[in-house]
């Protein structure tokens, strides 16, 4: 709770992310002050004033609009901690929004709190060199400051990222292989129903043919019939697509604004491969004998 303010809502939650760092995180992790200043070790020694950099986040969810967090004390019993800074809000977990955040200095607690700590702690190295080429630069450093600490080839951020992102990846792979199994399997299916539509329409398309017919008119009279088919199927599977997209939520989301052009792109590709797949059977309609299609059953 923030000391002067009202106290919160029976049954709130007023929880936030506490962490405890060095003064350089902030400036690795490219974290922008907003208001105030940043953790300084000259300053936030272990025996000065208790004090915490919070983010947006954690201003939006415990301090009234307008009201400038700088300055003001978090109750945290049996301290009071004094707010010095103000930064932008990050996001802890790639799968969720920034949290409420409270960054304390590290240097400010007990040599117990820190060993305990420190169990928990990963170094974060900013540099615009290729990080595989300081690995050797950090290993000697390390080794400068305890010989008997182990050294572990550390990982970049895109490596990070990637380990956690390995399951989306993995999941995407099997829609993708699935989506493109679906499409060849639509692709088949228009093929032999087109193929059965025009032989059905064979004695037709010979009448039309010993009646004077050239054959681009039994092209075009072909493909007329395949656009129809086509485009209605398209309609009422768009349709359908967003009727349904709540069923769909729980396998894939939709949004009408947002996926209108992979859901278009998707029906002209259908479309296009629907009128590809009418191109065999309907020059096969075309070039047929007149007298062999009346005689057609």
């Amino acid at each position: 709770t923030i000391v002067g303010q009202p106290p919160p809502p029976k049954n709130a939650e007023m929880l936030a992310e506490d962490r405890y760092v060095t003064p350089g995180y902030f400036k690795a992790l490219g974290i922008d002050l907003v208001r105030g200043r940043m953790l300084d070790p000259k300053l936030d020694s272990a025996t000065s004033q208790k004090v915490v950099v919070v983010n947006e986040a954690f201003v939006k969810k415990f301090l009234p609009v307008g009201l400038d967090p700088v300055g003001q004390y978090i109750n945290l019993d049996p301290d009071k901690v004094l707010i010095v800074g103000l930064v932008r809000s990050v996001r802890q977990d790639i799968y969720r929004p920034p949290v409420a955040e409270m960054d304390f200095p590290l240097a400010q607690t007990s040599l117990k709190d820190q060993n305990t700590y420190l169990s928990s702690m990963q170094l974060v190295v900013r540099t615009d060199a290729d990080p595989d080429s300081i690995v050797p630069s950090l290993r000697t450093a390390i080794h400068d400051v305890d010989p008997s600490l182990p050294f572990r080839k550390p990982e970049t951020m895109t490596e990070v990222i990637s380990d956690v992102l390995i399951f989306e990846r993995l999941e995407n792979w099997l829609f993708g292989s699935f989506a493109v199994l679906a499409i060849l399997l639509a692709l088949v299916g228009l093929y032999g129903l087109i193929s059965h539509e025009v032989e059905l329409s064979t004695r037709d398309l010979g009448v039309k043919m010993a009646l004077g017919a050239t054959r681009m008119q039994v092209l075009l009279s072909v493909y007329r019939r395949v656009g129809a088919m086509l485009l209605g199927g398209i309609l009422a599977g768009t349709i359908a697509t967003f009727a349904v997209q709540k069923i769909l939520k729980s396998v894939v989301e939709i949004h009408a604004g947002k996926d209108i052009s992979i859901v278009a792109g998707l029906a002209v590709a259908l479309v296009v491969a629907g009128l590809l797949a009418a191109l065999l059977p309907a020059q096969r309609a075309a070039s047929i004998d007149p007298m062999q299609a009346l005689r057609y059953e």
